[in-house]
């Protein structure tokens, strides 16, 4: 949040993009704004960087004329500084040095003859109103990942209803007529099992499923395998505890 004003080049256009500091008051990034920020010192030798706006609304509604960070009392100058900066980017009236030249009203009860009520009172407004934007962008973040977006996009740009006619599938049309006939002419028993009694009914029936070409292990049409040597079957007997 503080850094040597030396060792940042503000000579560039959008400067302020390459800076890592966050707003003290804020905690906002302060490459993010859309003008520059403001230069305050915390001493003699460190430079912090403010959402200008920001800080002149949070003296005007606070009275407290010292630098946030460092506790430092603020000169007259600084004030007029930071009005000179507020007019040139067009961030509201300036009226930081207004509200520091009459700064003992802060200590005194509301009244007509105050300067400072009325501009504290709005300047009060205004700061509730930026940290509940800054707190909403906390909320809802930027997308960090582009490509996820587009990634969602390009899915619902797809319409599943493409993958499911005779151009991608053209036996699908021929086995769905297929099976409405076998249905309306019976020969699939309709709502009746295939097996009824232990016995297989339709189409079913016409399959010979101890074939080789089914179950080549079964080594042919429908003979059993002869029972391996030495084993219970092959002795004739039955296996222990079998009945």
């Amino acid at each position: 949040m503080a850094s040597d004003n030396i060792s940042v080049n503000t000579n560039g256009r959008f400067w302020w993009r390459s800076l890592t500091d966050v707003d003290p008051i804020t905690l906002e990034p302060l490459k993010r704004l859309r003008y520059p920020p403001f230069p305050l010192r915390a001493d003699a030798h460190v430079c912090t960087w403010f959402d200008g706006h920001v800080l002149g609304t949070y003296l005007i509604s606070t009275g407290n004329f010292t630098h946030p960070l460092s506790r430092r009392e603020l000169t007259r100058e600084d004030c007029v500084q930071l009005d000179a900066y507020l007019e040139l980017h067009k961030l509201g009236k300036p009226d930081v040095v207004l509200a520091y030249d009459n700064k003992e009203d802060y200590n005194k009860p509301p009244s007509r003859e105050s300067r400072v009520a009325a501009l504290q009172h709005a300047a009060t407004d205004l700061l509730t109103a930026l940290f509940a934007t800054a707190t909403q962008r906390t909320r809802d973040p930027e997308p960090s990942q582009p490509l996820d977006r587009a990634a969602a996009d390009a899915a619902r740009a797809v319409d599943p209803s493409q993958f499911y006619d005779e151009q991608h599938f053209p036996g699908l049309s021929e086995q769905a007529a297929t099976a409405a006939a076998q249905a309306a002419s019976g020969s699939w028993g309709g709502a009746s099992p295939a097996l009824t009694n232990g016995a297989l009914r339709g189409p079913a029936a016409r399959l010979n499923l101890t074939s080789a070409d089914h179950f080549p292990a079964l080594g042919g049409d429908g003979e059993r395998p002869a029972p391996a040597p030495g084993s219970w079957a092959a002795a004739g007997t039955r296996a222990p505890g079998a009945r």
